[in-house]
């Protein structure tokens, strides 16, 4: 089985396919917002039957391996009524 994982604060993050596929699309486009189905298009090379509230799930998921808060995000943010955008890492 191939693992994928980032290194986060020195750390290892290990992800599944998809968390890593979902990350790598908001890494190689940030600021760019996404919607759930063009992140479902953008891993859909993966046989899986899903629907809208997948990529929530997903995204939940992906947060929390980063330890990313959604109320105050450094990775993740969600654009209400519309989807997700990668917004990097804030020192601050």
């Amino acid at each position: 089985m191939i693992k994928h994982s980032v290194l986060l604060d020195e750390e290892d993050v290990d992800l599944t396919t998809m968390e890593f596929k979902i990350l790598s699309l908001f890494v190689k486009n940030p600021g760019r917002v996404f919607t759930r189905n063009q992140i479902m298009d953008s891993i859909r090379g993966i046989e899986w039957d899903a629907f809208d509230r997948s990529i929530d799930v997903l995204i939940s998921r992906l947060r929390r391996k980063l330890k990313d808060d959604s109320r105050k995000p450094s990775f993740l943010k969600t654009i209400w009524g519309t989807g997700y955008k990668f917004i990097g890492y804030n020192d601050e």
